[in-house]
């Protein structure tokens, strides 16, 4: 049976505008014929109107009254350029016009609907990944102090989660994968091989499963990108052994930093406050880290770069030599690939200190 003519193009209709790219490239060719064929018939049938007209002309005509402008610089005065105006301008062209931009604006809706809702492939470079999305409020403040950093203020921050629908917020360095965080095809999206490091979350305070989890994804991560960065969140240090078998880079034992906070400030009382302005970007000094250089031929002992660094308003607490931590600096020299740790207002590099150090020697 056939399809009555209003139905089939009503069908055509819908197709075009389901098949973006088919309508787009549809209207585009309607749109272009307009155009050409209304500069053929005004070129032809009006040029002895217009000494001196030329092709481009036309064309120039055709687009300005497309688009309604009307300079009124040209205009049609033949018959068969006028009829070719109605035709190609009025009946088929305004109609490709707006359809056109209507389909671009239509395009850009769905572009920006489906980031928000984490269905696009993210093109950032050297980026963070925050993995899991416990809470708004927790995200955001995570999300707060890495910008706050100098050194990261405007790098890009791409959370993957399956946990919610869509960002329930906007920032400009922020951009949201939706899906399981142990699935490729969703790393595809958030590009992994070009990011610089994963900080995974709990998936919940409450969450019983939460470290096996977290230890999950971070063994997933490290099988698909091994230079990654890896900082994974454990709630319970009686699950550390879940990390064992993984390469993490730092886990950091939230429940374990709490308790320990809690005992600390009700023994001694000021503790909680020092803590809360190093551990943050936003006031007062912070803890920073930075590895130790190239010392050349000369020997440092870290009391004399103690002593150098308060000079300058840095505080140094501590410095790791593989997996081992030392806060007490007696007899203890420096040594490539040593990484200190200390409190000051800003961040310092290895070649600020080594100048510090130079300058002190040399006096």
């Amino acid at each position: 049976m056939p399809i009555p003519f209003k139905l089939a193009i009503r069908y055509l209709f819908w197709r075009v505008r389901k098949k973006k790219t088919l309508g787009l490239t549809t209207v585009s060719i309607v749109l272009l014929i307009a155009l050409v064929g209304n500069a053929i018939t005004f070129f032809i049938f009006d040029q002895p109107h217009h000494p001196g007209l030329t092709f481009l002309d036309a064309i120039w005509y055709s687009l300005i009254s497309i688009s309604t402008i009307g300079y009124g610089d040209l205009s049609a005065t033949s018959v068969e350029a006028r009829l070719g105006t109605l035709f190609f301008i009025v009946f088929v062209g305004l109609a490709a016009f707006t359809a056109f931009f209507g389909i671009i604006v239509d395009w850009f809706i769905d572009l920006h609907n489906k980031e928000v809702k984490g269905m696009t492939r993210i093109y950032a470079k050297d980026h963070i990944l925050i993995i899991n999305f416990p809470s708004e409020q927790k995200v955001k403040q995570v999300i707060n102090e890495l910008l706050q950093d100098e050194s990261d203020k405007d790098r890009h921050i791409v959370i993957v989660a399956d946990q919610i629908g869509e960002l329930p917020f906007a920032h400009p360095n922020v951009s949201f994968v939706r899906g399981s965080p142990v699935e490729e095809d969703v790393y595809e999206l958030a590009n992994l091989s070009e990011a610089r490091e994963a900080i995974v979350l709990c998936t919940s305070a409450d969450d019983p499963n939460s470290d096996s989890v977290v230890a999950s994804i971070v063994s997933f991560l490290e099988h698909i990108k091994p230079d990654l960065i890896t900082i994974a969140e454990c709630l319970s240090d009686k699950h550390r052994t879940l990390f064992k078998s993984t390469h993490c880079d730092a886990i950091v034992c939230s429940g374990r930093i709490v308790n320990n906070l809690l005992v600390l400030e009700s023994q001694d009382q000021g503790v909680i406050r020092l803590v809360d302005v190093i551990t943050t970007r936003t006031e007062g000094d912070t803890i920073f880290a930075l590895d130790v250089g190239d010392l050349g031929d000369e020997t440092v002992t870290y009391i004399d770069l103690a002593k150098i660094l308060l000079d300058h308003s840095i505080n140094l607490l501590c410095f790791n030599r593989g997996r081992k931590t030392f806060t007490d600096f007696t007899s203890l020299e420096l040594e490539a690939g040593d990484r200190l740790v200390y409190i000051s207002k800003e961040r310092s590099s290895w070649k600020k200190i080594a100048s510090m150090l130079q300058e002190s020697m040399t006096r």
